[in-house]
């Protein structure tokens, strides 16, 4: 369960990470900014609003059903895709 919760914090962080690099780099360019700390404390803010984000809404959270592809086995009907896959609408415990 740990792992679960360390794994959705640390995307989480990469993402706002990611993102705020991208930022900073965008803002670099049309203003220029003399204190180092201040794009480390943009670049931790950012990681730390999006790790806190994906622990919030995680996936099981708001999407408790999946897609699953069955293989079904129709006579009569040969050759095409449809006829040998169907897709179905189930609903995953345990999120």
């Amino acid at each position: 369960m740990l792992v679960q919760y360390v794994g959705l914090f640390m995307t989480g962080f990469h993402t706002g990470l990611l993102l705020a690099a991208v930022g900073a780099v965008i803002a670099e360019q049309t203003h220029y900014v003399s204190n180092p700390w201040a794009i480390a404390g943009i670049l931790l803010a950012g990681g730390l609003l999006f790790a806190i984000c994906n622990l919030y809404w995680k996936k099981g959270s708001y999407s408790s059903y999946m897609y699953c592809v069955r293989p079904r086995y129709r006579p009569g009907l040969h050759g095409s895709i449809s006829s040998l896959y169907s897709i179905e609408k189930t609903h995953v415990y345990g999120y």
